[in-house]
């Protein structure tokens, strides 16, 4: 039945009619409730309820390339509304340029590929079910919709070639029927039997001989005709530029087993006996055209022995590449390269001073910032890759974000309450697992959701970090760092077992995080291992995750944070190879006036974070990492230099927090698997003494003056991370604060009235201030409180008179102030920079302390080298040696 404008389909109005598809009408519409304009296709027949279950799986799909399902309704279907011509009409006109053509066909290659991960087959791909935009963004409709309408009994009706439908009516859902456009059915498909994802990459390469020619590849004056020349007739190549042939005659196999499996792999088949040479580069600018040819020529290789047989051994091929220009890189920045070895993504601050997320593809001279990337912290590890390289996945703010590399809007993954991740990987199957900074592994859906844990902190273990996954999608490299060397190392572990079951056999002991590559060529795969600055490979087999043989060197000079476990370098997954030299020393303890000039400095044997000043100003407490990853609480005497280690268990303890007194100093340590609150003479003399036990981590942050109360937060599965006072008499704690957000990083005031603490929710960490009483017990997050700074919030500290609440902006580098004052109510006055030396180059991590007359501030400071940093290098094709 045809509708007319203002009808209303449910909560759909029409608009007016737009075509007329194979299963009934299609309509502009409006969705009333969020005033969006859609495409409705209707349908002369109910949909089965088994319709419907399967249209809701592909309404699933979520990529760039592909048109949105919306809605199922009774008998139509709600689509995202995309402007543009369709393919079939730019075609109609003659052939389309062959660069061109290649864009869109990567597009609809990367479309398909994304469904095939899902499951999904399209099975009736053709250039009038592909639609390009006008900034040409193409969009593939109806996806997976000929799947849902399951074939029937009857033969296929004698209609137009390019009328052909996209869906048959219900009434032709009986086993036989031949679904899809005639011009575009594999053989298979043809004859009516069952297809896989290699129908898709024939109807793909039928669409892309259609683009580059100009004709079509099979036609005939009727549906059966055509069928039979699908069937019988050898596709003729001729009018194809030589360089696609290849491809084409790959993707065109009548036979499904010949047929190339895996449409992501189609850019290899392409030739490049056209491509004209580079010309040369200002030395100033990145290489990027001749890293392109370079890395297309080890592709072709690849694919000469994938498809052809033994090709002549690629050369291996090494470049190095200056930093973009207009760009501050930190000492540690290092470009990561994407899976597909086509973009590289790094970590830098633009004129603003302030920190992004900035992508290159390897084809381009254009650096690109990815909006909603400003916030992440400069020093953080480097950005992470989707596994089909189309998004960028970074910690910032809290959060576990993904960007699109086509530069649409930053969107939220998980609340991760933390501002850097340690390691990020991405499965096939749209899987995320993540580390948490000294914690463990947790797992979440890539289109978002609550994290879940996957590994527990072992007895002795400090932290898991940098997972990979391995083929199959559920089993993992991890490197667990442990206090004990003899277990720090890279572990296996699986999405299928519990987190407090997963081996604690190390597959390898290393205190640095591993990559395993495959070879395109032979197929062999390797494990790309640090030690010190030299990067070595070793054979792996990733199916049993084993390794064989000895490990050989493929670079040298290749550097890393000092006591890091992240060197810089990065691979693809066939083994392009990304890395630069220097890094940084160890981070140094620093003490800045006012204005942040330096006015004293001190080294350690090993890596110092969590400052805390005692309330006397003569000593300062913190945590050392030793060489081995054990971390331990420290104390030194600012005026004598000398210092005393306060704890010595193997196991973890940090945090420490001073008593009012300066006599005594609480931490959190591991001892049971999990982090509890201890305590200790400051002196170093006695035993330690146990002060809250619980089956959650947590980490203290104040004492208060008149040594009643200690406030400590605490990590809830629920609610992540919520403010909890412990009465040091009775010990009894009791919740302070918990929301659905995140509250940490606490301080008590001087007088005992106020805590300021630091909010971890969308946005920007923020700063605020509470009342607190001894009977401020109240759960629900409810009352008074005030907003100190949208801007950054992070760590705040106290005045000694109260009078002045200082905070960290980390993604601006800068140390923030405000002057405060409390009758009846708190008051808060304007922001105010102090100083923001301690930007790029600058502050690790950790806690930080200013001392009590306000002119002196304590900080961790990664050193900076002098001159210009270094360049990247570019490794291509160094397997070749390993495999002569």
């Amino acid at each position: 039945m045809a509708l007319n404008k203002g009808d209303r389909l449910g909560p759909y109005e029409i608009i007016a009619p737009l075509d007329k598809g194979g299963m009934g009408e299609v309509y502009r519409s409006l969705d009333t409730r969020v005033q969006r304009e859609v495409a409705i296709k209707t349908s002369s027949e109910r949909f089965s309820e088994r319709f419907e279950r399967e249209a809701r799986v592909i309404a699933s799909l979520n990529h760039p390339n592909i048109c949105t399902l919306f809605d199922v309704g009774p008998d139509y279907l709600v689509m995202e509304l995309v402007e543009g011509p369709t393919l079939a009409d730019r075609t109609a006109s003659g052939a389309i340029p062959f660069d061109e053509s290649m864009k869109l066909a990567a597009q609809i290659a990367d479309a398909l590929s994304a469904a095939h991960r899902k499951g999904v087959i399209h099975r009736d791909l053709k250039p009038a079910n592909i639609k390009v935009k006008a900034d040409g963004t193409v969009k593939v409709l109806d996806f997976g919709l000929a799947k849902v309408v399951e074939a029937g009994a009857g033969g296929a009706e004698e209609v137009g070639l390019s009328a052909s439908p996209t869906l048959t009516s219900p009434a032709m859902t009986m086993a036989g029927v031949v679904l899809g456009t005639a011009a575009y059915m594999s053989p298979e498909q043809a004859k009516g039997k069952a297809v896989d994802k290699t129908a898709d990459i024939w109807a793909f390469g039928v669409v892309v001989y259609e683009m580059l020619t100009g004709r079509r590849l099979y036609q005939g004056e009727s549906v059966s005709e055509t069928l039979a020349s699908v069937l019988k007739d050898a596709p003729d190549l001729s009018r194809v530029p030589p360089r696609a042939r290849r491809l084409l005659r790959s993707c065109l196999q009548k036979n499904p087993e010949q047929r190339l499996h895996e449409i992501s792999d189609w850019k290899l088949l392409l030739d490049d006996e056209d491509i004209e040479p580079p010309k040369p580069l200002e030395r100033a600018r990145w290489l990027w055209p001749s890293i392109a040819v370079l890395l297309l020529a080890a592709a072709v290789a690849a694919g000469f022995v994938m498809f052809r047989g033994k090709a002549p051994a690629a050369q291996e091929v090494r470049t190095q590449i200056p930093k973009p220009e207009g760009l501050t890189f930190n000492p540690g920045t290092q470009a990561t390269i994407s899976p597909d070895a086509r973009w590289l993504a790094f970590v830098a601050a633009g004129s603003d001073n302030i920190s992004r997320i900035y992508i290159r593809s390897l084809d381009s001279l254009e650096v690109k910032p990815l909006p909603g990337s400003e916030g992440v912290v400069p020093l953080s590890p480097p950005p992470f890759w989707s596994y089909d390289s189309q998004f960028v996945v970074y910690g910032a703010q809290g959060k576990l974000k993904k960007s699109e590399i086509t530069g649409t809007p930053a969107q939220v993954i998980a609340e991760t309450g933390v501002e850097i991740v340690q390691g990020v990987s991405w499965s096939r199957d749209d899987v995320i697992l993540y580390a948490r900074p000294t914690s463990t592994l947790e797992r979440v859906s890539s289109t978002g959701g609550a994290p879940v844990p996957v590994t527990v902190l072992a007895a002795g273990d400090i932290a898991h970090r940098w997972p990979q996954f391995l083929p199959d999608g559920r089993r993992f490299l991890y490197l667990r760092v442990s206090g004990s060397p003899d277990k720090t190392g890279v572990y296996v572990g699986s999405l299928d077992v519990k987190p407090d079951a997963q081996s604690t056999q190390p597959l390898l002991l290393t205190d640095r995080q591993v990559i395993w590559v495959t070879s395109e060529s032979s197929g062999r795969s390797y494990l790309l291992i640090q030690r010190d600055e030299l990067l070595m490979a070793q054979p792996f087999n990733p199916d049993t995750a084993t390794l064989s043989g000895t490990a050989v060197p493929i670079a040298t000079g290749v550097g890393s944070f000092s006591q890091a476990t992240a060197g810089l370098w990065s691979a693809a997954r066939n083994g392009a190879l990304m890395y630069r030299a220097g890094g940084t020393g160890p981070p140094v303890p620093v003490s800045l006036d006012s204005s942040g000039a330096v006015l004293s400095t001190f080294s350690e044997s090993g890596a110092v974070s969590n400052l805390n000043l005692s309330p006397d100003g003569r000593r300062l407490a913190y945590t050392l990492s030793d060489a081995r990853g054990s971390q331990d609480i420290w104390v030194r005497d600012l005026s004598s230099g000398a210092t005393t280690k306060l704890t010595f268990d193997p196991q973890v303890e940090t945090a420490p927090v001073w008593s009012p007194d300066n006599t005594r100093i609480a931490f959190a340590a591991v001892r049971r698997g999990r982090r509890d609150l201890y305590e200790k003479n400051a002196d170093g003399s006695g035993e330690e003494r146990l002060l809250l036990e619980s089956d959650q981590d947590k980490t203290p942050s104040s004492w208060s003056q008149d040594g009643r109360f200690l406030l400590f937060h605490s990590l809830d599965p629920q609610t992540r991370e919520d403010l909890w006072i412990l009465p040091l008499e009775g010990r009894q704690p009791f919740v302070f604060l918990k929301t659905n957000e995140q509250e940490l990083a606490g301080q008590f005031a001087p007088d005992g009235r106020w805590i300021a603490y630091t909010l971890l929710t969308s946005g920007t960490p923020k700063a605020f201030v509470r009342p607190f009483t001894p009977d401020s017990r109240s759960a629900s997050g409810a009352g008074a409180q005030w907003l100190v700074s949208n801007v950054g919030g992070v760590q705040p500290r106290w005045g000694a008179d109260g009078k002045r609440l200082y905070w960290l902006s980390l993604s601006r580098g800068e140390l923030l102030a405000v002057d405060v004052g409390a009758s009846t109510t708190f008051q808060v006055g304007p922001v105010r920079q102090m100083f923001s030396s301690f930007g790029l180059g600058g502050v690790q991590g950790g806690t930080w302390s200013v001392n009590a007359a306000g002119d002196r501030f304590f900080f961790v400071r990664v050193p900076v080298p002098s001159g210009p940093p270094p360049p990247f290098t570019l490794v291509l094709n160094w397997m070749t040696k390993l495999e002569q």
